[in-house]
This record gives C-alpha cells, structure tokens and sequence, in this order.
C-alpha cells in the first residue's frame, strides 16, 4: 500500500492541476473576450471535452 500512495498522491495533483488552469481558462474566457455567461458556458464546456479526451489518452 505504501508504494500505491505516492501514485496516487501525484495523479490526484495533477487532476486538480488539469481542472484548476481548466477553471481559470473559463473565467479568462469569458472576462477578456466579455462573453454573456451562456457564450462562455459553451466553450468552457468544449475545454472541458478536450481536458476529458486528453485524460482518457493519458490513462490510455
């Protein structure tokens, strides 16, 4: 168990590494290209498909 732990402890801080600069690029979004909350809702949605698809292909 104690060899499981330090994997565990780096994939757990790059999953809130990933969705953190996801997050902000959200809200950079919608701040500089002064987007209505629904404009920006689908892009950060599509970041978030990208964000998804890159993870998988990492685990991959």
């Amino acid at each position: 168990m104690q060899q499981c732990f330090v994997w565990l402890l780096l994939g757990f801080s790059l999953y809130l590494a990933i969705v953190t600069v996801n997050l902000t690029a959200g809200f950079y979004i919608q701040d500089h290209f002064h987007m209505s909350i629904a404009q920006s809702a689908v892009y950060f949605s599509q970041c978030s498909l990208i964000v998804g698809i890159a993870l998988v292909i990492i685990k991959a």
